[in-house]
């Protein structure tokens, strides 16, 4: 029923909290807004506080992941059921995207439409409609949008890309 962040984890990364090239100047003025509290949204969190940002708050519409995330990360992480909660209670820097991507797009507008820099989990969005027009606007109001896609790194992956770009496998 829950997805798993174990909380062995969790303090691990809080043991390391403090990176010594983030000053705690810039810590302190971080505020992220986590949208979507399932895995992906769980592990966003134990990395965002792992750095040593403590002003993090997650929106998610079902109760129990709200709970669940209070009960392993502690009563100072705000949960909210929808975004405009969240939206009103507090502003934000940054927002992390991690709900599902049919809802991604109209996520991430309304964080760039408040003023934050916007990471979204792989896929931007589950069409391409609506992309371009979302990344202009985020440009015009000088915001900076990524795509969270990791395993774009993995050795076995890059391996299968070098591949495919050097047509070793033929014509695919």
């Amino acid at each position: 029923m829950f997805d798993i962040v174990e909380i062995g984890e969790y303090h691990k990364w809080k043991l390391r909290r403090k990176n010594p090239n983030l000053p705690n100047e810039f810590l302190d003025s971080v505020s992220v807004l986590i949208v979507g509290g399932g895995s992906a949204g769980k592990r966003h969190l134990m990395n965002t506080k792992g750095l040593g940002i403590t002003n993090v708050s997650v929106v998610d519409p079902r109760d129990d992941r709200r709970a669940e995330i209070t009960e392993r990360f502690g009563d100072n992480t705000a949960t909210y059921k929808t975004e405009e909660e969240a939206y009103a209670k507090n502003t934000y820097n940054v927002v992390i995207v991690a709900n599902p991507p049919v809802f991604h797009i109209e996520s991430a507008t309304r964080a760039v439409k408040a003023g934050a820099h916007v990471l979204v989990e792989k896929n931007i969005s589950h069409q391409v409609e609506g992309v371009e027009e979302f990344l202009k606007m985020a440009d015009a109001n000088k915001r900076v949008v990524a795509v969270c896609c990791m395993y774009r790194f993995y050795d076995t992956l890059q391996y299968i890309k070098n591949l495919l770009a050097n047509r070793a496998l033929g014509e695919i």
